[in-house]
């Protein structure tokens, strides 16, 4: 009877000490949009696509991916972020230019990799010496479409 015992204990100690270590393995990314949008929508299909082609994928389970949208309410994006760093995401993707700014503003440790963005210049996030945070990485916009939007619309009015 003892060496049953003994011998569960000691199996149910191997099988946690093997469940930590898969999962010390698995990188987990906080994914904010700020609002719902098939824009946005098509981004983060794009980024968990170029991860799974990169070998990070749930089904997999090398990759847990905590997804929260704010719904555009800016006390609730600035909870989803504060959720993140507490959690001590492996990364935060952040979608639009609103949940960026939340999360460079909240955090200088935790990577974060920004889409449909504008520019850290544009976003007022660069220091004195207008260098973007270290930890702010992705894909921005410029805007220039912005002034070559307006100029075509005189053109097109005279049509």
């Amino acid at each position: 009877m003892k060496t049953r015992v003994l011998f569960s204990i000691l199996l149910i100690i191997a099988m946690v000490g093997c469940q930590t270590k898969q999962k010390s393995n698995v990188v987990t990314i906080g994914f904010v949009d700020a609002f719902e949008d098939e824009t946005i929508k098509q981004a983060k299909t794009g980024f968990i696509d170029a991860l799974a082609k990169n070998g990070f994928d749930e089904k997999k389970e090398t990759l847990k991916i905590i997804y929260r949208n704010a719904q555009g309410d800016i006390p609730t994006l600035t909870q989803i972020v504060n959720y993140f760093i507490s959690e001590k995401t492996t990364l935060i993707a952040t979608n639009t230019t609103l949940a960026t700014i939340t999360t460079a503003r909240k955090t200088t440790e935790i990577p974060i990799f920004m889409m449909v963005s504008s520019s850290p210049k544009l976003m007022k996030l660069e220091d004195a010496t207008h260098k973007a945070p270290a930890n702010l990485k992705g894909v921005y916009e410029e805007l220039n479409y912005i002034d070559t939007s307006f100029a075509l619309i005189p053109q097109l009015l005279k049509v």
